[in-house]
């Protein structure tokens, strides 16, 4: 997931993503990531996951 530079989840139906592996902060996760896209997720609550994005840029969150 190191070369991840855009995340994009659309119509989804899921409360949570979760990855284990990011509990290290000695060890930064997603260090690409500068774009992120969530739309129709009305569902999704937890994106804890973007915490460990140092470069995120833009992010998009609606319906």
């Amino acid at each position: 997931m190191d070369k991840l530079r855009d995340f994009s989840i659309r119509e989804c139906g899921v409360y949570e993503i979760k990855i284990s592996s990011l509990h290290n902060p000695r060890s930064p996760r997603f260090l690409n990531l500068s774009h992120v896209d969530i739309t129709f997720c009305d569902c999704l609550r937890e994106l804890t996951l973007l915490m460990f994005a140092p470069n995120l840029k833009s992010s998009y969150y609606g319906s």
